[in-house]
């Protein structure tokens, strides 16, 4: 009766959520099924401005940020994605390509996505906030308390298994009943079967890592190990983002001394490469030479020979995949330098200019340098008072750009995207460690912000950011 009556609750809820999100007007902008679109709303007027840190796993299992609370924030995909909250719970948010999504929140400051006249993908993105309301965290990247650490006896962690599996039931049965309800759809209970799933593993993958030594001296690591793989290896792949992190970890434990370390050197890309084509099929064998090849390339800057990707081509049978890979990796231009000083990459990745040039375009006129990057939280809650800014001044009057120092041409190009910033005045400076503008005025700690006068004289080299009235009062006093 008790479980019967959360349930019915839990459908309420559901429904109440539904119907509470039919009252925003904001405007439909178009998506070309090529992105995700969020729109914040804030109906209720509980916060000012504030940027939700969200991230996201892409199906190279290669991270990224995304900032959520402008008005409008785009997320390019071609594939179904999850956006995880990145704060204590990592509450999972399913969302799909062509997805124009309505983001709001409540008189009590929680956030809540919707779908205008879309009842039940609204129902779908409540689905994981109340299932971790209901049954606790699904995980926790960052913080592992709930999961037991170095115990002295195999019993304590085959009693954590034991509740893992309960715990997994449990929400397979939540998930079930509304699926069954038609709250859900086909497509997302397929998945979040999957999650539901992976999830217990994952927390057993972590387990074991966090119990090895207890697990070798009782002679039960590598058993435990193998019966865990078996499990994995039973599961159909699923392209989510624990299904990711389950394979790849699992992929790099036996080799990394069953810890899941950084990746130093080709050597050790070998080494797992050798161990996945050994131990995985299909699917999951497809994703994690794919995975582990990008992230030695990208992430560890491994210089991969072409016998490496002639193996990879041979045992690789996913053209999708192959396609992903190679089309990533040409997309990754690094920042050189140009051997010119302050020299500036125009957002058409082929006009380079120099602040000199951008100085004496902009004679008799107030400059406003943004200096910026798309890793850094704080620098993005500055884009919407930024142009709040612009929008006050006359092109004639004031001149702003936003110049990047990221690493990478495609981390930049991506987030003038996302948070739709004006190409024109986005320039990436190529070659920070040696422009001497940058050295002088110590660019490399982002956000930075510096005023020019009229005469080419700089007013202030760490102006107040946007968000302060004081950048306004600066800027009207020298006008």
């Amino acid at each position: 009766m008790q479980k019967t009556s959360s349930l019915i609750l839990l459908l309420l809820i559901l429904f109440l959520l539904a119907c509470k999100n039919k009252h925003s007007t904001s405007s439909q902008i178009r998506n070309n099924n090529d992105s995700i679109i969020v729109i914040f709303n804030n109906t209720a007027k509980t916060t000012q401005k504030a940027i939700f840190d969200f991230y996201f796993q892409d199906s190279l299992f290669l991270g990224g940020p995304a900032y959520l609370g402008f008005d409008t924030v785009r997320v390019k995909t071609t594939e179904p994605i999850f956006l995880i909250h990145a704060d204590s719970l990592q509450t999972p948010y399913l969302m799909y390509p062509g997805d124009t999504i309505q983001l709001d929140v409540d008189k009590n400051g929680s956030l809540y996505f919707y779908i205008k006249g879309n009842e039940q993908r609204s129902n779908e993105f409540a689905f994981f906030p109340l299932l971790i309301k209901r049954t606790g965290i699904l995980f926790n990247l960052f913080n592992r308390t709930s999961i037991p650490n170095n115990v002295n006896n195999l019993y304590a962690l085959q009693t954590f298994y034991k509740a893992t599996d309960e715990k997994e039931r449990g929400r397979l049965q939540i998930l079930d009943s509304l699926h069954k309800n038609k709250s859900l759809s086909d497509s997302f209970f397929n998945i979040a079967v999957s999650v539901i799933k992976y999830t217990a593993l994952y927390n057993k993958i972590v387990a074991l890592a966090l119990n090895q030594r207890m697990l070798i001296q009782n002679n039960k690591f590598q058993i435990s190990f193998d019966s865990l793989l078996d499990n994995i290896k039973e599961l159909p792949f699923s392209a989510n983002y624990m299904c990711y992190y389950v394979l790849s970890s699992a992929a790099i434990m036996p080799i990394d001394k069953y810890s899941a370390s950084e990746l130093k050197d080709l050597n050790d890309l070998k080494k797992r490469l050798d161990f996945i084509v050994k131990t995985f099929e299909g699917e999951q064998r497809n994703f994690l030479l794919s995975s582990q090849i990008a992230k030695a390339i990208i992430v560890y800057h491994v210089r991969v020979p072409n016998e490496t990707f002639k193996l990879y081509d041979s045992v690789c049978t996913s053209n999708a995949y192959k396609q992903l890979l190679y089309k990533k990796l040409n997309n990754q231009i690094t920042v050189s330098d140009s051997g010119k000083d302050n020299n500036l990459l125009s957002s058409d990745l082929k006009t380079t200019k120099t602040l000199q040039k951008i100085f004496s375009e902009n004679k008799d006129k107030m400059i406003l340098l943004d200096f910026w990057a798309s890793w850094c939280g704080p620098c993005i809650a500055e884009i919407p008072h930024l142009k709040e800014i612009e929008k006050k001044y006359p092109q004639n009057k004031i001149a702003f750009y936003s110049i990047s120092v990221d690493a990478k041409v495609d981390d930049w190009r991506d987030a003038i995207y996302r948070y739709s910033l004006v190409d024109s005045n986005s320039y990436l400076l190529l070659n920070e460690n040696n422009a001497s503008f940058a050295k002088k005025f110590y660019i490399g700690f982002v956000p930075r912000f510096i005023l020019i006068g009229k005469d080419g004289k700089i007013i202030s080299s760490d102006a107040p950011r946007p968000s302060d009235k004081a950048l306004q009062e600066l800027i009207e006093k020298n006008l």
